[in-house]
């Protein structure tokens, strides 16, 4: 996310949070044409925790009419990001996925929501840690569940943080 777009995000957040969440999954839709077919909707976003939403719909749905896996892989993937795109300035830092893993545990037949969480000590070590010449690897959990809260998959996700000045352009 553009630094510039985060500052507008803060300012509208202020007034409505409603918004300012509306206004992140619709910039991450352009920036990421791929997330867009989720139809995702933010209900959380802090520095803590992202929360999104998705409502079963034709263009996710599997050959069993469920949520496809895949859909749930983007889900879990999407929470985890939008949480790091939070809490880090990407002005200063360039963030990229490098592995993730989905423990698949029931059949999501309805709509379902990611929630992925970190805690202020998890993100203050994080930001510690990102001040060497090396590049940092952060490991996030997101938990994709029911409308019951039943527990549909795990998505681990590790990302790779570093300082756009060791970023090798080509």
């Amino acid at each position: 996310m553009n630094l510039g777009f985060a500052k507008i995000l803060d300012s509208v957040e202020k007034y409505s949070p409603a918004l300012a969440r509306k206004l992140a999954i619709k910039y991450l839709d352009l920036a990421s044409p791929f997330n867009g077919h989720l139809k995702a909707k933010l209900k959380l976003w802090s520095p803590e925790q992202t929360k999104i939403q998705i409502k079963i719909h034709r263009s996710i749905k599997n050959h069993l009419g469920g949520i496809h896996a895949g859909a749930l892989f983007t889900l879990g993937e999407t929470c985890a990001g939008l949480l790091l795109l939070r809490s880090f300035d990407l002005k200063e830092h360039r963030l990229i996925l490098k592995t993730v893993t989905v423990d698949y545990s029931k059949q999501a037949r309805g709509d379902a929501y990611g929630s992925c969480k970190m805690t202020q000590t998890a993100l203050k070590t994080f930001k510690k840690n990102l001040k060497g010449d090396e590049a940092f690897m952060v490991k996030l959990e997101t938990e994709i569940k029911n409308a019951n809260d039943d527990l549909l998959c795990v998505a681990k996700t590790q990302w790779q943080l570093k300082s756009w000045s060791q970023v090798k352009m080509k």
